[in-house]
């Protein structure tokens, strides 16, 4: 569980400068790029994914910090979309 804690900061600032970086990769026209590998990485919720790989306890004390970065790519990848 603190692997995934100390991981939580950093994925969520890569998902951030993802998010920000758009306009600049929408007026360069590569936004196409980034959009394919949103939409192939996200096949599946991270919530989902790990409720079948840990017990329920362990997945109640990571939910929030999951859903949180299930929000961000959600909101990264929606910043590509034209």
């Amino acid at each position: 569980m603190e692997l995934y804690k100390d991981l939580y900061p950093q994925v969520m600032d890569l998902l951030n400068v993802a998010h920000n970086k758009a306009p600049e990769c929408k007026k360069a026209g590569v936004q196409y790029v980034a959009q394919g590998m949103f939409d192939h990485l996200h096949e599946k919720k991270l919530g989902d994914v790990m409720k079948s790989h840990i017990s329920d306890e362990h997945y109640r004390l990571v939910e929030p910090y999951s859903n949180k970065i299930d929000d961000a790519f959600r909101r990264a990848a929606k910043a590509y979309q034209n």
